[in-house]
């Protein structure tokens, strides 16, 4: 990559920082949305066919719809997104092998969740500073009812993609083992998106 290109890549990358920083929440859905939807396309160009020689490795990452509750507030659905984005993030900043994938499809999926991390941060305080604005009696029992049930969910998912980064160790990150997490991390792009349509 010349200097030249390098630079460009800075600036843009500086750009959405801005660009996201100056975001009303009010648009945070369709931010998301797409954000995500553009993830899901970049993984699925990575390969459009299992490959063959991979079929023998089985693997299930267990990921348990009980962490998905449909009764949570918008605020922690919003949290579950952050962490699961995180999560993702740290997923595909691992080893992947750049002979199998191309770098330029990981470093705009990895720009994307970072931007969208950001986003979600900026709008979580919000959400806080407007918390602190209910009487205490209703603020303490929203706390108190949904602490338990986000943290037991935030303990889950780090199970879930501890296990992931695990399996990618143990297999020192072969193709295949890559192969099979890319479509891991498909299902849980389409799991945010999920997630996502409740903040509509």
């Amino acid at each position: 990559m010349s200097n030249i290109q390098k630079c460009l890549k800075s600036a843009y990358f500086f750009l959405l920082v801005i660009s996201v920083s100056s975001l009303d929440c009010n648009l945070l859905y369709s931010y998301l949305r797409n954000v995500n939807w553009e993830a899901m396309i970049l993984l699925s160009k990575m390969n459009k066919e299992f490959p063959r020689k991979c079929l023998s490795i089985r693997m299930d990452f267990e990921f348990s719809q009980e962490l998905l509750p449909p009764d949570q507030s918008l605020k922690d659905v919003k949290i579950v997104i952050y962490e699961m984005s995180q999560h993702i993030f740290n997923i595909f900043s691992q080893n992947y092998p750049p002979h199998t994938w191309e770098v330029e499809n990981i470093q705009k999926i990895q720009i994307g969740l970072d931007q969208q991390i950001e986003y979600l941060q900026k709008c979580l305080e919000e959400d806080e500073k407007e918390k602190e604005e209910l009487e205490k009696e209703v603020e303490d029992e929203i706390s108190y009812s949904g602490l338990a049930i986000l943290q037991l969910n935030n303990l889950e998912l780090k199970r879930y993609f501890k296990t992931i980064g695990s399996f990618l160790k143990e297999k020192k990150y072969s193709h295949c083992a890559w192969e099979i997490v890319r479509l891991e991390m498909r299902r849980c792009f389409y799991i945010l998106q999920k997630l996502i349509s409740q903040l509509k």
